[in-house]
């Protein structure tokens, strides 16, 4: 009995129902909502204004780390909980519960858009032509992480402290499923921008690193499309799954030829203004919005539509004109909220930091081994293949999407979530 009241503490910690009153102000009975001037425009504002302040301050000072930006908007979030900020005049200024909502679907805004743009990283014909050395030594870097991340996620169950039918909520095929992608998972911007920090992009053992990273991530990315839909929604996802690749297929048969026609023909006559980018750009959303109608994700959309346009000069322009607008603006604040509701310290205090570090360790060896394995067998020295190893232990944005959906859904667990976090620090 004592053990059944820990575990509906653990529970009532995890899960807060927030209330809060709406006074509308124009009622009908179409749309019935606040004036947003007055409170939501505002506070957007503001949230803006902080994290994009504050997250270029602690990006600068991670700068002799070599941390990408995504980690000092994760850690800010961090900064700013509850747990270490506080209640305060700022805290309800930054972080008020009524604008959560708001907040997180606009987020999504920007997450849509970084997606995109890991999508134009991509080469789909570089994929598709790539030797056999790259694409073997990916394949074995997804697959083998993936057995051994259930082993390691068993693991980390048994030594999990706190009553143990909480914990019975993670123990399950989807929780185990999730943590086997997320254990596979390689950030293939993330590796280029390492890469080209040190100066090794045009060597040897840079341009095998890198396309086995592409590879890698394409990789990810299709798992990400087919098998999470099952952990969330079981044997139903079926539908969405199939409807989902014949979209896809009739993206890359049907509209990408005449999409390369069109942004060729501009390119080269140099017609493009603000107006032709802007449509562009509106492709990608409304392309998440056909995978999101379709039941697997908005940002599957987004990636396929990056994919399908051609690279060059275009590219170039595009991301030259609109970066700024999603990823430094709009994917800070998706960014910072989840790594608000990690409660990084109330899981360290609970589980212990040592747990968290040796969990860590442990999930950088499957990687690390499965390259050297697989690099042996081109004659590639051990030290080669520990150096991709680490490369390709290297996460983005998706492990964190991952996590948000099984989060949404109470596979995950904080613990699991900060060990990822961890993970895009090291």
């Amino acid at each position: 009995m004592a053990e059944q009241e820990n575990a509906d503490q653990y529970l009532k910690r995890r899960v807060t129902t927030g209330c809060y009153n709406v006074d509308v102000s124009n009622p009908n009975d179409i749309w019935r909502s606040e004036t947003v001037l007055l409170f939501y425009l505002p506070t957007f504002a503001a949230q803006v204004a902080f994290m994009l302040l504050s997250t270029r301050v602690l990006y600068y000072l991670l700068k002799p780390l070599n941390q990408p930006r995504l980690v000092s908007e994760i850690l800010m979030g961090i900064l700013i909980s509850p747990e270490l900020f506080g209640s305060s005049a700022l805290s309800e200024v930054l972080t008020p519960l009524k604008s959560i909502l708001t907040t997180e679907t606009i987020s999504y805004v920007g997450l849509i858009y970084s997606v995109f743009l890991a999508g134009l990283d991509m080469n789909f014909d570089t994929i598709l032509g790539a030797r056999k050395k790259a694409t073997r030594i990916s394949i074995a870097g997804v697959l083998i992480p993936m057995v051994f991340g259930g082993l390691i996620y068993a693991l980390a169950l048994n030594m999990f402290k706190g009553p143990s039918d909480y914990w019975a909520n993670f123990n399950t095929p989807k929780a185990f499923m999730f943590w086997a992608l997320i254990l596979s998972v390689t950030g293939f911007p993330m590796v280029s921008h390492i890469l080209a920090d040190l100066k090794l992009l045009y060597t040897g053992l840079g341009r095998v690193a890198l396309t086995t990273a592409m590879i890698s991530d394409f990789y990810n990315w299709v798992m990400f499309a087919l098998l999470v839909p099952f952990a969330i929604n079981g044997a139903s996802a079926i539908y969405s799954v199939l409807s989902t690749i014949v979209y896809v297929l009739f993206c890359f048969v049907v509209i990408r030829p005449y999409l390369v026609e069109i942004i060729v023909h501009k390119t080269t006559q140099n017609e493009w203004d603000n107006n032709g980018l802007f449509f562009v750009v509106m492709g990608a959303y409304a392309s998440a919005l056909v995978t999101d109608l379709l039941g697997t994700h908005p940002v599957v959309g987004a990636l396929v539509y990056g994919i399908m346009i051609p690279r060059g000069k275009f590219t170039h322009l595009l991301i030259e004109k609109s970066e700024d607008f999603g990823v430094v603006y709009l994917a800070p604040l998706f960014f910072g909220s989840c790594g608000i509701r990690l409660r990084a310290i109330y899981v360290i205090k609970t589980q212990g930091l040592g747990l968290v570090l040796f969990i860590l360790f442990l999930s950088f060896v499957p990687k690390i081994l499965s390259t050297v394995i697989a690099t042996q067998f081109y004659g590639m020295s051990v030290l080669d293949g520990v150096s991709i190893g680490l490369l390709m232990n290297t996460k983005g944005i998706l492990p964190i999407l991952m996590l948000n959906n099984a989060w949404d859904k109470q596979v995950s667990s904080n613990f699991i979530t900060l060990v990822v976090c961890f993970h895009e620090w090291t």
